[in-house]
């Protein structure tokens, strides 16, 4: 599994990979799995289809998004399923979800990434922004913790925030959810 590492921490990171890197990653993975099942090791080719799901959007090839998308799906419950506590996974499932406009399924994942991980500063942002579509779908014990990553998101990078709201017609909401996190005070 070492061989397809770098790569994976990238993808990790949110890196694209050329094809070379995403086929070596594959390829890694794969023979780990022709030996032992690893949970571990089909988490991460869900990583590797949702990034191939990315790529063939880009391109405008919407079969082979669409496809990715559910190998992604697949790999993620097949990994979680047997390695459940891992936040950065169910977020990327969630996210998995969304983009197959399967909103409900999204925040159910979101809901596990905050359930198996409720303080996990690198996912604050990417969470937040997931928490400003799903919102109305969250529940509402977890929604202290959205708003909390919100305010993280907002104090770190405002104007990436904002864009992101501005570019989805959320602008309102997310003044609405920053006013309700910080008790009715401006930023």
């Amino acid at each position: 599994m070492t061989v397809g590492n770098p790569g994976l921490d990238k993808l990790r990171r949110g890196e694209m990979l050329t094809e070379a890197g995403l086929e070596r990653v594959r390829r890694s993975r794969e023979t780990a799995l022709a030996w032992l099942d690893l949970p571990r090791a089909r988490i991460d080719l869900g990583y590797l289809h949702l990034r191939r799901a990315l790529l063939a959007n880009e391109r405008g090839d919407l079969p082979e998004a669409r496809a990715e998308l559910e190998e992604a799906v697949a790999a993620f419950v097949r990994g979680l399923s047997r390695e459940p506590v891992d936040p950065y996974a169910w977020h990327e499932l969630a996210y998995a979800h969304l983009y197959a406009a399967r909103p409900e399924r999204a925040v159910v994942a979101l809901a596990m990434s905050y359930r198996t991980g409720r303080y996990v500063p690198p996912l604050a942002p990417s969470r937040a922004r997931l928490a400003l579509v799903l919102w109305e779908g969250l529940a509402e014990d977890l929604r202290p913790w959205a708003l909390r990553e919100l305010t993280i998101a907002h104090r770190r990078d405002r104007e990436t925030l904002e864009t992101f709201a501005r570019t989805l017609g959320l602008e309102r909401r997310l003044r609405e959810l920053l006013g309700l996190a910080t008790g009715g005070y401006a930023f």
